[in-house]
Protein backbone atom coordinates (compact mmCIF):
# COMPACT_ATOMS: atom_id res chain seq x y z
CA UNK A 1 0.00 0.00 0.00
CA UNK A 2 2.90 1.98 -0.22
CA UNK A 3 1.77 3.90 -3.48
CA UNK A 4 -2.08 4.19 -1.71
CA UNK A 5 -2.64 8.47 -1.00
CA UNK A 6 -6.08 9.18 0.73
CA UNK A 7 -6.72 12.57 -0.95
CA UNK A 8 -8.53 15.34 0.71
CA UNK A 9 -11.14 17.26 -1.22
CA UNK A 10 -8.84 20.16 -1.06
CA UNK A 11 -6.38 18.55 -3.13
CA UNK A 12 -8.99 17.79 -5.75
CA UNK A 13 -9.94 21.02 -6.08
CA UNK A 14 -6.81 21.93 -6.66
CA UNK A 15 -6.27 19.82 -9.73
CA UNK A 16 -9.10 20.43 -10.94
CA UNK A 17 -8.42 23.78 -11.06
CA UNK A 18 -4.98 23.35 -13.52
CA UNK A 19 -2.83 23.47 -10.31
CA UNK A 20 -0.10 21.42 -11.73
CA UNK A 21 2.37 21.83 -8.30
CA UNK A 22 -0.31 19.17 -6.79
CA UNK A 23 0.44 15.95 -9.53
CA UNK A 24 4.17 15.38 -7.98
CA UNK A 25 2.04 14.12 -4.89
CA UNK A 26 -0.56 12.35 -6.76
CA UNK A 27 1.59 10.75 -9.42
CA UNK A 28 1.51 7.14 -10.04
CA UNK A 29 -0.80 6.67 -6.45
CA UNK A 30 -3.52 4.85 -6.43
CA UNK A 31 -6.23 7.47 -5.32
CA UNK A 32 -8.92 6.74 -2.16
CA UNK A 33 -11.47 9.31 -1.49
CA UNK A 34 -14.10 9.34 0.91
CA UNK A 35 -17.78 9.86 0.00
CA UNK A 36 -17.87 13.16 1.49
CA UNK A 37 -15.49 14.22 -1.48
CA UNK A 38 -17.23 13.25 -4.10
CA UNK A 39 -20.68 15.25 -2.63
CA UNK A 40 -18.14 18.43 -2.15
CA UNK A 41 -17.12 18.03 -6.02
CA UNK A 42 -19.97 17.81 -7.00
CA UNK A 43 -22.28 20.22 -5.03
CA UNK A 44 -20.21 22.80 -5.62
CA UNK A 45 -22.59 25.95 -6.87
CA UNK A 46 -23.56 26.75 -10.23
CA UNK A 47 -21.74 24.20 -11.36
CA UNK A 48 -21.86 23.61 -15.58
CA UNK A 49 -21.67 20.18 -17.15
CA UNK A 50 -18.23 20.08 -18.21
CA UNK A 51 -17.03 20.58 -14.52
CA UNK A 52 -19.36 17.54 -13.72
CA UNK A 53 -17.88 15.42 -16.65
CA UNK A 54 -14.07 16.60 -15.65
CA UNK A 55 -15.26 15.37 -12.02
CA UNK A 56 -16.58 12.37 -12.46
CA UNK A 57 -13.44 11.64 -14.91
CA UNK A 58 -11.52 11.79 -11.97
CA UNK A 59 -12.93 10.46 -9.18
CA UNK A 60 -13.49 7.47 -11.81
CA UNK A 61 -9.83 7.14 -11.48
CA UNK A 62 -10.16 6.69 -7.49
CA UNK A 63 -11.48 4.21 -5.09
CA UNK A 64 -14.27 5.67 -3.21
CA UNK A 65 -15.60 4.63 0.44
CA UNK A 66 -18.85 5.00 1.83
CA UNK A 67 -19.47 5.64 5.28
CA UNK A 68 -19.60 2.82 7.71
CA UNK A 69 -19.97 2.19 11.59
CA UNK A 70 -16.68 1.65 12.03
CA UNK A 71 -15.39 5.29 10.51
CA UNK A 72 -18.34 6.68 12.33
CA UNK A 73 -17.01 5.81 15.68
CA UNK A 74 -13.44 7.11 14.47
CA UNK A 75 -15.33 10.27 13.51
CA UNK A 76 -16.97 11.16 16.59
CA UNK A 77 -13.75 10.80 18.91
CA UNK A 78 -11.95 13.41 15.72
CA UNK A 79 -14.25 15.52 15.93
CA UNK A 80 -14.29 15.37 19.87
CA UNK A 81 -10.73 15.54 20.28
CA UNK A 82 -9.20 17.47 17.43
CA UNK A 83 -12.43 19.96 16.99
CA UNK A 84 -13.05 19.02 13.46
CA UNK A 85 -16.18 19.72 11.08
CA UNK A 86 -18.21 16.82 10.21
CA UNK A 87 -16.77 16.37 6.60
CA UNK A 88 -13.16 16.73 7.70
CA UNK A 89 -13.58 14.41 10.63
CA UNK A 90 -15.32 11.55 7.76
CA UNK A 91 -12.65 12.06 5.59
CA UNK A 92 -9.78 11.52 8.51
CA UNK A 93 -11.66 8.68 9.81
CA UNK A 94 -11.48 6.87 6.71
CA UNK A 95 -7.91 7.29 6.11
CA UNK A 96 -7.00 6.41 9.20
CA UNK A 97 -9.72 2.85 9.16
CA UNK A 98 -8.05 1.91 6.49
CA UNK A 99 -4.26 2.94 7.45
CA UNK A 100 -3.76 5.06 4.04
CA UNK A 101 -1.74 8.16 4.04
CA UNK A 102 -3.68 11.37 4.13
CA UNK A 103 -2.80 13.79 1.71
CA UNK A 104 -4.27 17.69 2.43
CA UNK A 105 -3.72 21.20 2.29
CA UNK A 106 -5.38 21.38 5.28
CA UNK A 107 -3.41 22.68 8.57
CA UNK A 108 -6.17 21.49 10.76
CA UNK A 109 -4.93 17.90 10.13
CA UNK A 110 -1.63 18.13 11.02
CA UNK A 111 -1.87 16.70 14.93
CA UNK A 112 -4.74 14.25 14.23
CA UNK A 113 -3.29 10.73 16.18
CA UNK A 114 -2.91 8.03 14.56
CA UNK A 115 -3.68 9.39 10.78
CA UNK A 116 -0.66 9.58 8.79
CA UNK A 117 -0.78 13.30 6.89
CA UNK A 118 1.26 14.72 3.70
CA UNK A 119 0.90 18.18 3.76
CA UNK A 120 0.60 20.19 0.87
Amino acid sequence: MENDVFVDTNVLIYLLDGNNEIVPFIENKILHVSFVTEMELLSKNYITKIEIKNIQLLLDCCILYDFTNQIKKIAVLLMRNNRLKLADAIIASTANYYNIPLITADARFQNIEGCTIIKL
